[in-house]
């Protein structure tokens, strides 16, 4: 008697990866690579036992991973000086930064998806003319039309290529660590301005503060108000 094996289907080799790490609880920004790696290339082995077609992009990830894992394990320079900073670039920075940047691409999409959705299901409905106040319902995403959604990633996207510009800088911030600062902000005044929130031009941060601010926006823990087209993004507390 056959039994039925069930392999989870992943959009390309950053969804697996993403996966992976979810399931393992791993940091994001301090990925074991020697683990993450194995548990990769475990994957495309239960895809050729299968005899699924594994495609390209999946095979040039696990390279990558195993051109990382031999990096790591080369010995670091000796410092010449006790004074000397540990400046030296570590091999899973462009991998993270690669990892961040398709999470909130699919973050963003799969908000203005559901947004695009709740439209479709719930069409608006005139009612016919009454002295009655008609009820009033939670937006769940607050105020944040797909449109202010629009232009914020417009303005992470811009903050990006300007971070292009500087050198990058290691942040070891959280997604969890980030909307903890964004909420102390937002006790202390009544909102922020979304564009003084990425004052920090690394790709990281400006990656992670953008997935906080869609996290807390989800949680309906504050608005996004934009009063024009292109203008600034105020991040009101609820």
């Amino acid at each position: 008697m056959g039994y039925l094996v069930k392999l989870e289907v992943f959009e390309g080799p950053f969804d697996l990866l993403l996966n992976l790490i979810d399931q393992a609880e791993i940091d994001i920004m301090d990925i074991p690579i020697a683990q993450i790696t194995e548990d990769y290339l475990g994957y495309l082995r239960r895809m050729q036992e299968l005899d699924l077609v594994v495609s390209g992009d999946f095979l040039v990830m696990a390279a990558t991973l195993l051109q990382i894992k031999a990096k790591m394990l080369l010995p670091k320079k000796p410092k010449l000086d006790e004074n000397d900073t540990d400046d030296e670039e570590d091999p899973r920075d462009q991998l993270v930064m690669q990892l961040l940047e398709y999470k909130f691409y699919k973050e963003a999409a799969e908000i203005l998806k559901n947004r695009a959705e709740q439209i479709t299901v719930f069409p608006r409905v005139y009612p016919e003319p009454s002295e009655q106040k008609p009820p009033v319902f939670a937006n769940p995403v607050g105020d944040a039309d797909a449109r202010t959604l629009a232009n914020m990633f417009a303005q992470v996207l811009s903050a990006l290529e300007e971070s292009k510009k500087v050198s990058y800088v290691k942040r070891g911030l959280s997604v969890a660590e980030c909307i903890g600062n964004i909420r102390l902000t937002l006790l202390k005044q009544e909102s922020v301005s979304f564009s003084d929130l990425l004052v920090h031009r690394d790709r990281a941060f400006i990656v992670v503060t953008f997935l906080a601010v869609l996290e807390l926006v989800r949680m309906r823990e504050i608005n996004a108000v934009q009063k024009h087209d292109f203008g600034d993004i105020r991040l009101i507390r609820r």
